[in-house]
């Protein structure tokens, strides 16, 4: 199960961690081991930040609809 950030602080630190670890799959001398094991870990971090998104879309969106309401 991914960790998802609780704040928006966290998610920013998600994001450096997921364009660091691009810059480590982009280098053409990297071991293919180590390729498939850092590209498990930037897709469990991509997730977990589309999630937070998601969620934080979610709870702004239901906001605006019960101040609305």
């Amino acid at each position: 199960m991914r960790n998802l950030p609780s704040n928006d602080e966290e998610y920013n630190a998600l994001l450096e961690r997921i364009v660091k670890g691009a810059e480590y799959l982009e280098n053409p001398l990297i071991k293919p081991d180590d390729y498939r094991k850092g590209m498990v870990l930037y897709d469990q971090l991509y997730e977990s930040a589309i999630a937070y998104r998601a969620a934080k879309s979610n709870h702004e969106t239901n906001r605006v609809r019960t101040l609305s309401a």
